[in-house]
C-alpha cells in the first residue's frame, strides 16, 4: 500500500482505537459512516447512517468474498480499510473520498493558493484538482466571505495554512499588486521555519524566469506541459507531509 492509500484508509478507522482494531457491529462514529458511504459509492443499497449494522458486516463480508481477501469475516480492520481503498480507487478515483470526514481531522495540511488574476484559468484547474484528492485549500475565490476585510483575511490565511502554493508565471513575477503582497507575507512566515521545513511550494504554470531572489533558493515544480502529472507529485508530497 502506497502512503497516499494508507492515508485514505484513515477514513475508515477510528481515530481513538489502535491500528488493528476492527470496526463491526453495533458501533458508531464518523468512519463507520465512512464504510456506509463507501459501500453505497459501491451501489450498495444502504442508508446514509453512522451505524456499522448488520447490513453493513453482510456488504463487508461479500466485498470480502469477492475480492478474495484474506480475512473473510464482515469487519473492517486494517486489511479491509485497504481493501475498501483500492476498490474506491480503481472504480471512480480519489473524488469519492469528497463525500466522507477525515475521523483524524484533515487529511492532509492546509494550503494556501497564491495567483495572479490573469492566470486564473489555470489556478481553477489547480483548486479543482486539489480538492478532488481531498485536499483542503484556502484560494481567495472560494474562501473569501461577502464583507470580509480581504487584505487582513489573507494575511491571517496566509499564516494559518501550513504551506503555501506560489503559482508563478511572468505576470505573477513580475506585476504589481496583491501577489506581491502575498509572497512577500508567506517568504516573511517562511523565515519563522526551521531550514529543513518547507512552506513555501513554488509551481511554475509557464516557461518563466525564478531566478527571482525571493525564490531563487527554492525548488520548485513545473504544472506544463502535464499539468496533473506536477499535481500528483504534489499530493504524494502533501500526504507523506502530514501526521
Amino acid at each position: 500500500m502506497t502512503y497516499r492509500e494508507h492515508r485514505l484508509s484513515g477514513y475508515f478507522q477510528d481515530p481513538g482505537r489502535p491500528d488493528n482494531f476492527c470496526l463491526g457491529p453495533g458501533m458508531t462514529g464518523n468512519a463507520c459512516q465512512n464504510v456506509r458511504r463507501a459501500l453505497r459509492y459501491l451501489n450498495v443499497d444502504l442508508v446514509d447512517s453512522d451505524i456499522y449494522d448488520i447490513c453493513v458486516y453482510d456488504a463487508i463480508l461479500e466485498l470480502q468474498r469477492r475480492e478474495g481477501h484474506e480475512h473473510k469475516d464482515g469487519l473492517t480492520g486494517r486489511g479491509t480499510r485497504a481493501l475498501l481503498v483500492r476498490t474506491l480507487l480503481r472504480g471512480g478515483g480519489e473524488r469519492v473520498f469528497s463525500q466522507m470526514t477525515y475521523p483524524k481531522g484533515q487529511a492532509f495540511p492546509r494550503v494556501f493558493v497564491s495567483y495572479a488574476k490573469e492566470d486564473q484559468g489555470s489556478a481553477e484547474h489547480v483548486v479543482d484538482f486539489l480538492i478532488e484528492h481531498g485536499v483542503e485549500l484556502w484560494v481567495d475565490y472560494r474562501s473569501l466571505q461577502p464583507g470580509e476585510k480581504w487584505p487582513s483575511s489573507i494575511e491571517y490565511a496566509i499564516s494559518s495554512s501550513r504551506y503555501f502554493l506560489a503559482l508563478l508565471s511572468r505576470c505573477a513575477l513580475n506585476k504589481r499588486g496583491v501577489v506581491q503582497s502575498e509572497f512577500k507575507t508567506a517568504l516573511s512566515i517562511a523565515d519563522q521555519y526551521p531550514d529543513k521545513e518547507i512552506f513555501v511550494i513554488p509551481a511554475r504554470l509557464e516557461e518563466c524566469d525564478v531566478s527571482d531572489t525571493r525564490f531563487a533558493e527554492l525548488q520548485y515544480f513545473d504544472l506544463f506541459p502535464n499539468p496533473d502529472e506536477g499535481l500528483s507529485r504534489l499530493v504524494d508530497f502533501l500526504a507523506e507531509n502530514w501526521s
